[in-house]
């Protein structure tokens, strides 16, 4: 056998059975399987994650094991090490590669910094981090300011942050990139980072993505293609932080819609806190994930993290 294969088996087989315990035992809460699957996925991750990974792979690899065992935790620490290896000149995150965001043939070079990843991808874990103890406060005032210089645009129903920092992507105005800004800084408020004028700043942003509210969100700003349901997850959570009646009625809509690719089910992982009455089915399709063939260290990373955060059930 593949050594590799015999590794991934030690990890599928606990899956497997959570999968049966579940099947079997239908009145069974499932808080206990999701600390498992938070387990085995993270196990999987640090088998196959090697020295290089994006920076939004050690972040959340990073929050899932403090989740487990403590921002402390000697595992924790390094990923926030290998984590801060990641971070660019200018204090942001980004990919670590070439990409072309928009498929439109400019091809964004390695070190642009990406909003997203500032924000929902590192920064949310930064700052459960700050709150621990486990970074300075230096560490999140740089994400702010950073984040605060992004290029950003201004319209009747209120402002939107570029994509990224790069010319090519100023213009389309990805509405689930512009919502995990305004919880970002919404939360980095909340804990002390403050700025003049910035809760002014967040209405803005909420009152923009509350505009383009359809049953769902189009991925950019008034064009016809909808958010899949793992980008409307994150926009659902943004509002039933911010604006929790639009919240409300976004959160039916995302658990209403059909998955249109295998990871849609993070965007589901990421909102059962809120709807513990779907944790169980919610639970079966994350296990599925884990024990697809088409996994790897980054979706593991992503897997383990929301995962470590569903609390529903003993």
């Amino acid at each position: 056998m593949d050594p590799s294969r015999g590794r991934a088996l030690r990890y599928v087989a606990p899956a497997a059975a959570v999968l049966l315990a579940l099947a079997l035992a239908g009145s069974l809460e499932p808080g206990y399987y999701w600390h498992q699957l938070t387990s085995a996925a993270l196990g999987r991750f640090e088998e196959l994650a090697g020295e290089r990974q994006p920076a939004h792979s050690w972040a959340y690899a990073a929050g899932a094991a403090a989740a487990l065992r403590g921002w402390h935790d000697q595992g924790a620490r390094a990923y926030l090490a290998k984590l801060e290896q990641t971070r660019q000149e200018n204090g942001g995150f980004g990919l670590d590669t070439a990409f072309d965001a928009f498929r439109d043939g400019s091809l964004n070079p390695a070190d642009t910094t990406y909003t997203i990843t500032l924000t929902d991808h590192v920064g949310r874990v930064l700052l459960d981090a700050w709150h621990a103890g486990a970074v300075p406060r230096d560490e999140i005032e740089q994400l702010v300011d950073v984040l605060l210089a992004m290029p950003s645009s201004q319209s009747a129903s209120g402002v939107c942050y570029a994509y990224s920092d790069q010319a090519a992507d100023l213009g389309p105005c990805v509405v689930n990139v512009n919502a995990a800004a305004a919880l970002f800084l919404s939360r980095a408020r909340g804990m002390g980072f403050d700025r003049p004028g910035l809760s002014v700043g967040v209405a803005a942003i909420v009152h923009r993505d509350a505009a383009a509210f359809d049953n769902g969100w189009p991925y950019i700003e008034g064009e016809a293609m909808r958010q899949r349901l793992i980008y409307n997850a994150l926009n659902a959570e943004a509002h039933l932080q911010l604006n929790p009646k639009l919240g409300d009625v976004a959160l039916a809509a995302v658990f209403a819609q059909p998955d249109a690719a295998w990871t849609d089910p993070l965007g589901r992982m990421r909102l059962v806190p809120y709807r513990c009455d779907r944790a169980r089915g919610t639970l079966v399709d994350a296990v599925h994930m884990l024990m697809d063939p088409r996994v790897d260290a980054r979706v593991l990373a992503e897997l383990s993290y929301w995962s470590a955060r569903v609390h529903c059930g003993p």
